[in-house]
């Protein structure tokens, strides 16, 4: 995010980024969503440079020729990728999509009251102290969501997930010798995809980022 070109804005004259970087920056905010999406900008443009105010708020971080990076802006960064987990391999508008599926998506229980599928499952993803991993037993997820439900609930969730795409099974015809549908006979042959390790991942750190 260097000064490179001048622009004229309400009749002032200011430094500002050149279209071609803001438009990268751009492609890495799609594909790895905002939060993963890092700004490096000129210590000596600080009052000087002028960024679109959509920019305002993302992590960044200064430097310059005589001056390397502060250790507490690269412990920043390092704690924002720790939270995170491992970059999506799946579009960042996909699980944009797949969060909004599960909001909208509810179980209603015995009492009239109902949840989402997001306030269900993004408690157990927060309560992980590491980041969820493609190796990571599907069991942590559901034996965390049955500690808070009755096990007609968690049967109802884990199928759903498995609708969603965000668990499948890795080994079909082991699963279906014995013909059991109960949740806690078929979560060991199941797996996370992709999109779910990257959705719980997304869920655990939207929450830690909150507290800090």
């Amino acid at each position: 995010m260097a000064p490179d070109d001048n622009s004229i804005v309400r009749g002032k004259t200011q430094w500002t980024v050149r279209d071609n970087v803001l438009f990268e920056a751009g492609i890495f905010m799609g594909a790895l969503g905002p939060k993963r999406t890092f700004l490096l900008l000129p210590s000596h443009s600080a009052g000087r440079l002028r960024l679109p105010s959509d920019l305002a708020g993302m992590t960044t971080l200064s430097y310059g020729r005589m001056k390397s990076l502060e250790t507490s802006l690269l412990k920043r960064v390092l704690n924002v990728i720790q939270i995170m987990g491992p970059a999506l391999r799946s579009g960042y508008n996909e699980i944009a999509a797949l969060n909004q599926l599960l909001s909208e998506r509810e179980q209603l229980f015995s009492d009239g009251s109902s949840a989402s599928f997001k306030e269900m499952i993004a408690p157990v993803a927060t309560q992980r102290k590491q980041p969820w991993f493609a190796r990571t037993p599907v069991r942590i997820l559901m034996d965390g969501i049955s500690k808070g439900y009755e096990d007609d609930i968690v049967d109802d969730i884990f199928w759903w997930l498995i609708v969603d795409g965000i668990i499948t099974f890795d080994n079909i015809e082991v699963w279906s010798s014995d013909d059991s549908w109960h949740w806690d006979d078929s979560v060991d042959f199941a797996v996370f995809t992709d999109r779910g390790i990257a959705l719980l991942n997304q869920l655990r750190g939207e929450r830690k980022l909150a507290r800090h």
